[in-house]
């Protein structure tokens, strides 16, 4: 029931106005009061107002629910921060109060008036109600909202009956379309605006006409589930005088929820997530119960038993660095504490007069002596805790001695040289080195060189004594691994023939040894051949004076020290081209053995084809002569004997 009014002046006919009204219907079963539709006033004279109502309605023994309500405007919720203060505050007995806004999307206020503008504007809605919801920790409505687009300023260009209170557009009936998805996802209350019958016709008109094929009426739908929830806690081991921290998960029923908690040692807390300390080592029941924000509100609770178990025993150690100690160097001590109850505060005694405190601090000694450092922890217990370390630690004016030894290769070969190189600080120089190499062999000096005879792994220890008195020595290690030399893999082709004046190449190819390359060398190479040293390969044509048979070595090489070279021979059988064969009865384009070429020196040397070619041509003009002589021979003799001659 609403006093569709815009404001209150007089509170104290308001309040005569609605009390007789409240006498007479506070029996009836299915009401809701909103004393005033959208008055505007601020929120302190509201708070007031509504608080004064509220009162005067309990009082006359109406128990139903009430609906603050405030002015119209377009706040933006939830982006407009002054939406929130607008309500005013009340409180009710009965915890039967819910806080309404009311919406529009008129033209004067939205410039840009498009479909999705308008839908965009609806998402502001439901936000609002969840924000308004969350803010009062009480339920929200939109009990009015509508397809008017004007609203009192001017109409749109594409409004239907602008001439109508009723008149409504595309833009304004997708923006109530938008508002009732998202009040609907979210369970939401709200009351539509009709913009029916206003023109006094009695007949439903303008956007009540297409309602029911534009707007998706909600149905019924069904409850939600009622509300469970449960609960748990970290650390899962909890110690007496160290945080716990609880947290509720809660689903069904109506959020949102209001959690409240029991930890079972007679404190309590409230909240989704709760934080409580235990002071005594025990089991202890711990209830969550969760309200949900139905009408009739619902709850749900969980159980838990949570067993605290007394801290452990203290512990404390410390390190420090450097580990070798000098006079008038930093030193860090850094300690480590277990068990008892955090934090922990830490003191230190250095042993020489300083103290210092933290969990890491820094100090100088001055003096070249053995100092006794202790370090002491203190808990944070009820009566506290403490464990203490301490360790004795010799400080020296100079630096202890040192050593190191590299190695030029970890990994040679076999009787390659490999260069040792020790180095010392520290003690007191001149430094003197001896170097055993693992092997039997052993060496003097920063600088020496070695080679291994037999393949395998070598501990090489070199031993540095200083100058001080008593002297002091030092040693340290390298490990050589020594690579055995495997002779290397040359692949040379089988045994050649050739025919004089053809060419014979072929390539020669070697694995790599442990040296990174790989280079050829041959001997008996004949006259004209030609052999590449790095690629392997061999070139040859032998001319018809080289009929004979040949044998080349061919040695591979690889860059390793020793080197391990291979050798193989290759045999070449040079034959003379026969008679009638590609070259020519007599030895062809390289000449024979056993003939010449006369004309070698005179004509290019040309193709078999080719030269078949010529020949053929040169018969073929000699035939041609033989016979035009015969003609013309013939034709004479004719002529003689008609003359007579």
């Amino acid at each position: 029931m609403d006093d569709h009014q815009y404001g209150i002046t007089d509170e104290a006919a308001w309040l005569s106005f609605w009390s007789p009204i409240i006498t007479a219907y506070k029996n009836e079963p299915m009401i809701i009061w909103q004393p005033r539709n959208e008055p505007s006033n601020s929120a302190a004279q509201l708070s007031t107002f509504y608080q004064d109502w509220i009162t005067q309605d309990r009082n006359l023994g109406d128990n139903h629910w009430i609906i603050v309500s405030i002015s119209y405007s377009q706040f933006g919720a939830p982006n407009d921060s002054t939406f929130l203060s607008a309500f005013p505050t009340v409180t009710d007995p009965l915890n039967q109060v819910a806080y309404d806004f009311h919406d529009y999307y008129f033209y004067q206020y939205h410039p840009a008036w498009s479909t999705s503008d308008a839908q965009a504007y609806a998402a502001n809605v439901p936000a609002a109600v969840l924000s308004l919801e969350a803010f009062k920790n009480a339920p929200a409505i939109v009990s009015e909202f509508g397809a008017d687009p004007a609203g009192g300023g001017p109409s749109p260009p594409d409004a239907i009956d602008t001439n109508c209170s009723c008149q409504y557009s595309a833009e304004s009936l997708a923006y109530v379309v938008a508002v009732i998805q998202g009040l609907d996802n979210i369970k939401g209350a709200y009351g539509l605006w009709e913009a029916g019958d206003w023109d006094g016709s009695g007949m439903a008109t303008g956007a009540m006409t297409v309602w029911g094929q534009s707007i998706p009426m909600p149905g019924p739908g069904a409850p939600p589930p009622p509300p469970s929830t449960s609960f748990t806690f970290l650390p899962s081991g909890p110690i007496v005088n160290s945080p716990v921290t609880f947290t509720a998960t809660t689903t069904g029923g109506t959020a949102p929820y209001a959690i409240s908690w029991n930890f079972g040692d007679g404190a309590t807390g409230a909240g989704a997530t709760a934080t409580h300390t235990y002071t005594t080592a025990q089991s202890f029941t711990v209830t969550e119960t969760a309200t949900d924000s139905s009408s009739l509100s619902q709850t749900a609770t969980s159980f838990m038993g949570v067993t605290v178990t007394a801290p452990p025993p203290l512990s404390t150690s410390f390190t420090f660095l450097p580990a070798s100690l000098m006079v008038n160097t930093p030193v860090t001590f850094t300690a480590t504490t277990n068990g008892g109850t955090t934090p922990y505060s830490v003191s230190w005694n250095f042993g020489d007069g300083i103290s210092g405190t933290g969990t890491s601090v820094t100090h100088i000694f001055t003096s070249a002596q053995s100092f006794t450092v202790k370090e002491t922890a203190t808990d944070s217990s009820a009566p506290t805790r403490t464990a203490t370390s301490s360790q004795s630690l010799t400080v020296v004016a100079t630096p202890p001695l040192s050593a190191t030894l590299q190695v030029s290769s970890s990994s040679p070969p076999v009787g390659q040289t490999i260069t040792f190189t020790a180095s010392a600080a520290g003690g007191t120089s001149p430094y003197t080195y001896a170097i055993a190499f693992g092997d039997g062999a052993t060496g003097t000096g920063i600088v020496t060189p070695h080679a291994y005879s037999i393949a395998g792994s070598y501990t090489v220890k070199v031993m540095v004594i200083d100058s001080a008195s008593p002297q002091a020595s030092v040693a340290t290690s390298v490990i050589v691994n020594v690579q055995a030399l495997v002779p290397l893999a040359l692949a040379v082709p089988g045994n050649q023939t050739v025919i004089a004046g053809t060419w014979i190449n072929f390539t020669i190819a070697a694995s790599v040894n442990i040296g990174d390359a790989v280079s050829f060398s041959a001997t008996g190479v004949p006259s004209g051949a030609h052999f590449d040293s790095t690629t392997g390969v061999f070139s040859w044509k032998p001319s018809a004076s080289q009929t004979g048979s040949y044998t080349i070595i061919f040695t591979a090489t690889d860059s390793s020290y020793p080197s391990a070279p291979t050798s193989k021979p290759l045999g070449i059988q040079v034959n003379q081209d026969p008679p009638g064969g590609s070259n020519g009865g007599n030895g062809g384009s390289g000449g024979g053995s056993n003939g010449s070429c006369t004309l070698c020196g005179t004509f290019p040397t040309i193709s078999n084809n080719i030269g078949l070619l010529v020949v053929g041509g040169l018969l073929g003009l000699v035939s041609t002569i033989v016979v035009l002589t015969i003609r013309a021979r013939t034709s004479l003799e004719r002529t003689k004997r008609r003359v007579g001659i």
